[in-house]
């Protein structure tokens, strides 16, 4: 995992919340990788779940991921055990097309880097517009619920699914809240 070294940022209202990462990775045996990218509380050593289970079944997360045996991304949110996961297949994803994980190739510049947003928009005390960004490209919206979210740390993570170790190269994270 590369991460923030403190839980910084938490989401409230009139607080708008922008995070953006440059993350590339081919995977060492066909789909055996774990991927998250996002924010998520207290990252540690089972943030990603093992058997491709995706992010941690309970906390204060935002992100993508990508799990053991698939081969697109996911949007997720979670607050508490309460947790919301989009396979971003091309029937679920808003611009109807599979957002394929993982390549040396695509992306921006072709170079198999490929930049994820996640835009978070209050609208209220109690609920927010989660946006979901791939390449700049609108991908999924969630109406979310944050009461009683906690602070998140910024991090991407990965965890090898097979015997093959996995490896996840990060150009740049960025993320900032209104303060």
């Amino acid at each position: 995992y590369l991460l923030s070294t403190k839980e910084l940022f938490t989401i409230a209202a009139d607080k708008p919340l922008y995070f953006e990462a440059l993350v590339q990775y081919a995977e060492a045996n066909t789909d055996d990788a774990n991927v998250y990218i996002g924010l998520m509380d207290a990252i540690a050593a089972d943030a990603l779940v093992d058997n491709g289970g995706g992010p941690k079944t309970s906390g204060s997360h935002l992100g993508f991921y990508k799990i053991d045996g698939g081969t697109q991304w996911n949007s997720h949110v979670s607050l508490s055990t309460t947790q919301v996961s989009t396979l971003l297949s091309a029937t679920n994803s808003l611009n109807k097309l599979g957002q394929t994980a993982g390549g040396t190739t695509g992306g921006p510049n072709g170079d198999g880097y490929h930049k994820f947003g996640i835009n978070v928009q209050p609208y209220s005390s109690t609920n927010a517009f989660v946006n979901f960004f791939i390449n700049d490209i609108h991908v999924d919206r969630r109406d979310w619920v944050y009461t009683s979210v906690t602070d998140m740390m910024v991090g991407v993570g990965v965890k090898a699914g097979g015997a093959n170790s996995e490896v996840v190269l990060v150009d740049y994270i960025y993320c900032e809240r209104l303060r």
